[in-house]
C-alpha cells in the first residue's frame, strides 16, 4: 500500500507557506504531528526527480555550496583581487562577513585544485607568490640576509613574513625551500652569536643593580624582560644558575623584597606566639584575613603549625593562648553531640566546613562526624544536621504491592514526572526513588508502577505474534473492513483496539520479514 502523496509543485507551496527558515525547523516540523499526511517528510526521495535542494523547497533560496555553480578560477581570481586584501586573515573576514558571493568559493584551494590554483598570494594578488612559481635567491645569500636582520628568533622570521615585510626573492618558509641545507634557525639567524659566552657577564653586584633598576615587579615581569631585545647581552637570563655563590632569591634580585619561605627567619615561638595572642583574634578566618593584608610582619609565618611544629597545640591556642585539653580528648557522645550540630541550623556539609573554619568550635565534638561516630550512630550529613532526610541504606522500603498503593493518589502520569516527583519533599521514605532496580522481580514497567496503564514498547514486544501469524490477521482485518492503503489502516488503528500481539506499526516491528512489500502484493 504506498502513500498517495500531493504532486511536488503544490506540495512545495504548501511548505512555502509555513515560512520555515532552514532544514532544522522543517524536520522539527515533520515530528510535530501537525504535517498532512499527504505532505511527505523526505520530500527529496518522494520528488527525486524534481527536487533541487531544501532552500528551494522551503522558498529560502538558501542553496548547499555542494550544489553552487562557481565562477572560472581567473574569473574569481579577478574578482577577489578587486577586493585588496592583504593576507590570509583579511581573506578569512571577508569570507564571515557575508558579503561574499555565492559563486566564488570559500575555499578555492580544493574547488580550483586542478584548475589553476597556485597559492593564497597569487588568489589575493600579493606580492609574495608560491615557490614553484617564483625564483628564490640561494641558500648562502638568504643567510646572509637574515642575519643582517640581527633576529632572535624563528617566530620573529614568521611574523616579518606574515606582515609581507620580506623581499619577494627571500622565502617565507626557509626550512622547506633549503631543507638540503638546513641546519636551524640558529644558523640561519645567526643569533647563537650573539649570546655572551660563559663567564662574560657583568658581576653578580652590577647586574642586580642594573636590575633593579628596572622596577619589575615579580618573576613572571623578569621572565617577559629576559626574552625581549631590551635585556644587555651581558645580563643573564638565568641569574640564578649565573650567580650560584651569590644568588638568594627573585626578591632579592628584583629587589622587592620579597624572599622565598625557606630562605625567611621567623621569630622563636615564644615571641611569635605572644605577638599574636596581642592580636586578640578568636576565629580562623580573622587569620587568615590577616595574614593577607599588609599588617603581618615577614618574621611571622602565614603557616604557624609547619613553622612549630615541635610546639604546635592547636590554632585555637596559637590565636588565644588558652590551655587545650590533651590530645585524647574525650568527645561527646552522638546523640548528644547531634543536638549541638542540628541547634546551629546549618546547611548541608559544606556549611558544616565553614563553621570548623572559624574555630569557634567546642574542643568535644569533633571535625569529622563521620569519622568519629563511624558505627556509633552515624547516618549520613543530613541525619547530623538535622534537615529530616534519611540515608535511603538504612531505609527498610515497603514491598513492591504496598508501595505502588502509597503513590497511586499523588496522580503521576511519566516516567518524567516520577523522576521530579522523587526530588520533592512528597515522596514517602519507605518508597524507593528507583523502583525498577529494586523491585527487579516483580518489575512490570512503569505503566503498572504508577497505575496509568500503559505497557511499554519491550513489555508488549515479548508478546507480538511471529510474522506469519500476524500477517494472517493483517488480511483479515484488511479484507472485513475494506482497508486499501496506510490512510485507511491508521484510521483503524485509531478507531478500533488490536487483537493482543498485534502491533499497529508492523513496518517497524517486522522489517526483517519486509512487512510493507508482502502488504502491497
Amino acid at each position: 500500500m504506498k502513500k498517495e502523496f500531493q504532486n511536488f509543485e503544490d506540495a512545495r507551496k504548501f511548505v512555502q507557506s509555513l515560512n520555515l527558515k532552514n532544514q532544522k525547523e522543517w524536520r522539527q516540523y515533520t515530528q510535530s504531528g501537525k504535517k498532512p499526511k499527504n505532505i511527505p517528510s523526505a520530500p527529496e526521495k518522494v520528488y527525486h526527480k524534481d527536487w533541487i535542494s531544501m532552500g528551494d523547497w522551503l522558498g529560502t533560496g538558501f542553496i548547499h555550496p555542494k550544489n553552487y555553480q562557481f565562477r572560472s578560477f581567473e574569473d574569481a581570481r579577478k574578482f577577489v583581487q578587486s577586493l585588496n586584501l592583504k593576507n590570509q586573515k583579511e581573506w578569512r573576514q571577508y569570507i564571515k562577513s557575508g558579503n561574499k558571493p555565492n559563486d566564488i568559493p570559500s575555499t578555492p584551494a580544493r574547488t580550483y585544485k586542478n584548475n589553476g590554483w597556485i597559492g593564497l598570494s597569487d588568489w589575493l594578488g600579493t606580492k609574495n607568490k608560491h615557490y614553484s612559481s617564483f625564483e628564490f635567491v640561494s641558500f648562502s645569500n638568504a643567510r646572509k640576509f637574515a642575519q643582517k636582520l640581527k633576529l632572535r628568533s624563528g617566530t620573529e622570521w614568521k611574523n616579518l613574513a606574515k606582515d609581507d615585510k620580506l623581499p619577494d626573492n627571500i622565502p617565507h618558509d626557509p626550512a622547506k625551500l633549503y631543507k638540503n641545507n638546513w641546519k636551524g634557525w640558529k644558523d640561519f639567524l645567526g643569533y647563537e652569536k650573539q649570546y655572551v659566552p660563559k663567564g662574560e657577564f657583568q658581576n653578580f653586584e652590577d647586574a642586580r643593580k642594573f636590575v633593579q633598576s628596572l622596577n619589575l615587579k615579580n618573576q613572571k615581569e623578569w621572565r617577559q624582560f629576559s626574552k625581549s631585545d631590551t635585556r644587555p647581552k651581558d645580563i643573564p637570563s638565568l641569574p640564578a644558575r649565573a650567580y650560584p655563590n651569590d644568588w638568594i632569591s627573585f626578591g632579592d634580585w628584583l629587589g622587592t623584597g620579597r624572599i622565598h619561605y625557606k630562605y625567611k627567619k621567623f621569630r622563636n615561638f615564644k615571641d611569635a606566639h605572644n605577638f599574636v595572642i596581642k592580636l586578640k583574634f578568636t576565629t580562623t578566618k580573622e587569620w587568615k584575613n590577616y595574614c593577607k593584608s599588609d599588617k603581618r610582619p615577614d618574621d611571622i609565618p602565614t603557616d604557624p603549625q609547619r613553622m612549630y611544629a615541635k610546639n604546635w597545640i592547636s590554632l585555637e591556642h596559637w590565636l588565644t593562648g588558652k590551655n587545650m585539653p590533651p590530645r585524647n580528648k574525650k568527645l561527646l557522645d552522638f546523640e548528644d553531640a547531634r543536638k549541638f550540630a542540628i541547634n546551629l541550623k546549618i546547611v548541608g556539609k559544606k556549611g558544616w566546613m565553614e563553621y570548623i573554619e572559624m574555630g569557634t568550635k567546642p574542643y568535644n565534638i569533633p571535625s569529622d562526624p563521620s569519622g568519629a561516630y563511624k558505627n556509633k550512630g552515624w547516618v549520613n550529613w543530613n541525619d547530623w544536621l538535622g534537615d529530616g532526610n534519611v540515608d535511603p541504606r538504612s531505609v527498610n522500603f515497603k514491598t513492591y504491592d504496598e508501595a505502588k498503593k502509597n503513590i497511586l493518589p499523588f496522580g503521576i502520569k511519566s516516567q518524567n514526572e516520577w523522576a521530579k516527583f522523587v526530588k520533592t519533599k512528597q515522596k514517602p521514605i519507605d518508597v524507593p526513588a528507583n523502583p525498577s532496580q529494586y523491585y527487579t522481580k516483580e518489575w512490570k514497567g512503569w505503566g503498572d508502577w504508577l497505575g496509568t496503564g500503559i505497557i511499554s514498547t519491550i513489555e508488549k514486544s515479548k508478546k507480538w505474534l511471529s510474522w506469519p501469524e500476524a500477517k494472517l490477521l493483517y488480511r483479515k482485518i484488511g479484507q472485513e473492513n475494506n482497508l486499501n492503503n496506510l490512510k485507511d489502516w491508521l484510521n483503524y488503528c485509531k478507531k478500533h483496539k488490536l487483537p493482543e500481539g498485534l502491533p499497529a506499526n508492523p513496518f517497524d516491528v517486522y522489517t526483517k520479514e519486509r512487512v510493507w512489500k508482502k502488504m502491497q502484493e
